[in-house]
């Protein structure tokens, strides 16, 4: 399903928002998050990052360096998906290898994806702007909850 609404979007000219429609329907249920091995979990949220993180660079010289400016119409989705993501790979290590350094392994993940999002990456340059204020502010909520969950 995700690959026909892609290629619907891309041959009708249809937004975006349909397509994340479709993924947060197929990939975000439950029965997807129960498919999921912990290695694609780490895998995703590793790719994840490192695009943001990459696209955080690319841009810490222009007029608008920030993540927010540039993603606006996606940063729900993107909570969502990131904190998702997050809780199975939580859950599945927890089960699957409940050892110490798996927690650090756990910790260390989760705060490089979110990381592009909520940490200052230049002197001067806020990871979000004023009107950017409420985005960020459910980035960090899913940060913390995560933070919560992993301390439960």
């Amino acid at each position: 399903r995700v690959r026909e609404a892609v290629v619907s979007t891309q041959s009708t000219g249809t937004s975006h928002t349909s397509v994340w429609s479709v993924i947060t329907d197929v990939i975000l249920t439950d029965h997807a998050q129960e498919m999921l091995t912990l290695n694609t979990c780490h895998k995703t949220l590793y790719e994840l990052s490192k695009y943001f993180l990459q696209f955080k660079k690319a841009i810490l010289d222009t007029s608008s360096p920030d993540l927010y400016s540039h993603w606006s119409l996606y940063t729900s989705q993107f909570v969502e998906l990131f904190y998702s993501l997050c809780k199975t790979y939580i859950t599945k290590a927890a089960i699957l290898a409940p050892n110490e350094g798996q927690a650090e392994c756990i910790f260390r993940i989760t705060c490089v994806v979110f990381g592009p999002w909520i940490l200052v990456y230049k002197e001067g340059c806020l990871p979000w702007s004023e009107s950017h204020v409420e985005e960020a502010n459910k980035m960090l909520g899913a940060f913390t909850s995560l933070l919560k969950l992993m301390k439960d």
